[in-house]
C-alpha cells in the first residue's frame, strides 16, 4: 500500500469520529472535521495525485460523505481518468453531488438517499424499480446497487436484469461501516475477477458480519470464506 497520493493541507484537519456506545448499542457519534470543499489550488493538487497513481491501480473507489473533498471538478476529473485508462469506478454517494456521478461501473447509493435525491418515496417494490431504472438511465451507469437496510440491497445492471438480495445478517448490533464494507468488498470481487451478481452477493454476506459487531470492525478473508460457506451449507 502506498500513501503517495494521501494530500495534507494546513488548514485542514483530518476527520475525527467519536462514537458513543451504551451497552452495547451505537447511540450518537460527535464528529470534528472541516466540511467546506476545497478551493481550486487544492482541487488541482488531488487531480494531480490521482494523475501520477492511476496506472497502478485495478480500480477507484469514489467514496462521498460530503466533507468537501468531492467537488464536481475532482468527480469529473476521477471518472475521465478511469475511463481513459480503462478502470473500473465504483461509488458511495451522498446527497449534494448525487447525480453528478455518471458513466461509472457501479452507482450505490442507500434507499434513503435514492428517495432524497429523485424527490419520491420507496414505498413498494415497484417503487424501487422505478428507481433503479431511473438512476441507470440519468447516470449512464453499467450497474446500480441500492442498499435497503434490513431488506437487503437490489442490484439493477444496464442489461435490463435486476436481482434482489436478501440480507444475511442474522442479528443487528451496529450499522456503522456497512456501505463501506459493501462498497469496498464490491470493487474487490469485481477487480479479482467477479461478476456483478457474486460481487454484491459477496458484499451483502461482508455487510451481514459487520452489522453483527458493535463499532468499526475489518473483515478478515477467511471469516467471509466461512461466513459463505457455512449459508451454503444452511
Amino acid at each position: 500500500m502506498t500513501l503517495d497520493g494521501v494530500q495534507r493541507f494546513n488548514d485542514r484537519p483530518t476527520t475525527v469520529k467519536t462514537r458513543v456506545i451504551g451497552h452495547s448499542q451505537h447511540i450518537t457519534r460527535v464528529d470534528r472535521e472541516r466540511k467546506d470543499y476545497l478551493h481550486s489550488e487544492e482541487e488541482q493538487k488531488v487531480i494531480i495525485a490521482m494523475e501520477s497513481l492511476i496506472t497502478q491501480v485495478d480500480a477507484v473507489i469514489l467514496e462521498d460523505y460530503n466533507k468537501g473533498v468531492l467537488t464536481e471538478q475532482v468527480i469529473e476529473a476521477a471518472i475521465t481518468l478511469a475511463g481513459r485508462n480503462d478502470k473500473m469506478i465504483t461509488v458511495d454517494p451522498k446527497f449534494t453531488n448525487f447525480l453528478k456521478y455518471k458513466n461509472v461501473s457501479v452507482f450505490k447509493p442507500n434507499i434513503r438517499e435514492t428517495e432524497a435525491a429523485l424527490a419520491v418515496h420507496l414505498i413498494s417494490e415497484g417503487d424501487l424499480i422505478d428507481a433503479g431504472k431511473r438512476l441507470l438511465s440519468e447516470l449512464n451507469a453499467a450497474n446500480v446497487l441500492i442498499t435497503r437496510g434490513g431488506e437487503g440491497m437490489s442490484l439493477f445492471e444496464a442489461s435490463g436484469e435486476i436481482t434482489h438480495v436478501s440480507t444475511r445478517a442474522r442479528k443487528v448490533a451496529d450499522v456503522s461501516g456497512a456501505g463501506d464494507t459493501v462498497i469496498s468488498t464490491l470493487t474487490l470481487a469485481l477487480a479479482g475477477g467477479a461478476n456483478v451478481q457474486e460481487a454484491a452477493t459477496l458484499a451483502n454476506f461482508a455487510a451481514g458480519i459487520v452489522c453483527q459487531e458493535v463499532g468499526i470492525v475489518p473483515i478478515e478473508l477467511d471469516h467471509l470464506y466461512k461466513v459463505c460457506l457455512k449459508d451454503g451449507t444452511e
